[in-house]
C-alpha cells in the first residue's frame, strides 16, 4: 500500500473568468465605437447638407443686393441696358462729331502717293497726324487744304524731315471743332 500525501491543496478545475471578459468587453467596445461613428456620420452629413442650403440661399440674397446696388448706382436694370447705351450713344452724338466721318474727311484731302503713319484724336478736338508725302510740296498742299475746311480751327506742320528716297515725314497738329454746332 502506498501512502500518499499530498499536502498541495487539491486542484479543481475551475475556468477563469477574466479570461473570458476581455474578448467580450473588446467586442461590446467595437460595437459601441462603431454605433457612435454611425451616429455622428448621420449627424454631420446632415449638418453639412443644412450648411449648403444655408451657402446657397446666402449667395442667391447676395447676388440680388448686387443687382439692386448696380440698378441703383447706373439705373440700369436687366430690361433697359440696351436702351441706357443707345441713349448714351446718341446723348454723345449730339455732342461730339463722329470721330469716323472727321477721319475720313481729313484723309479725303490727301494728296496721291501719301501715307498715314500715325493718327491721334481726342474728343477735345486735337488731332496729331504723322504722314509720309512725296514732296514738301504735297504737304504745303495738304496744309492749304486744311486750312480751308469748315471743322479746322488750326493746322500747323510741326516738323517734317527727310525719309530715305521715301519721301518727306511730317508731323501735323490739326485744332477741330468738334463739338456738335461750334462753327468757326
Amino acid at each position: 500500500m502506498k501512502i500518499n500525501i499530498d499536502l498541495l491543496p487539491q486542484k479543481t478545475e475551475r475556468k477563469d473568468s477574466t479570461v473570458l471578459i476581455i474578448p467580450v468587453a473588446g467586442a461590446v467596445m467595437i460595437f459601441l465605437l462603431a454605433i457612435y461613428v454611425t451616429v455622428s456620420f448621420i449627424h454631420l452629413s446632415s449638418s453639412v447638407a443644412k450648411l449648403g442650403a444655408n451657402v446657397e440661399e446666402q449667395t442667391a440674397y447676395l447676388d440680388e443686393l448686387n443687382v439692386e446696388l448696380l440698378e441703383k448706382q447706373t439705373g440700369t436694370t436687366a430690361y433697359n441696358f440696351v436702351d441706357h447705351y443707345t441713349q448714351l450713344e446718341h446723348v454723345l452724338h449730339s455732342i461730339y462729331q463722329d470721330a469716323t466721318v472727321i477721319r475720313k474727311e481729313l484723309f479725303s484731302f490727301l494728296p496721291t502717293e501719301t501715307e498715314v503713319n500715325e493718327y491721334d484724336y481726342d474728343h477735345a478736338g486735337n488731332v496729331t497726324m504723322v504722314v509720309t508725302f512725296s514732296s514738301k510740296e504735297d504737304a504745303a498742299i495738304y496744309l492749304n487744304r486744311l486750312l480751308h475746311v469748315d471743322m479746322v480751327m488750326d493746322a500747323k506742320i510741326e516738323t517734317i524731315s527727310l525719309v530715305e528716297q521715301n519721301g518727306f515725314r511730317s508731323l501735323l497738329h490739326v485744332e477741330l471743332n468738334s463739338l456738335v454746332g461750334d462753327k468757326q
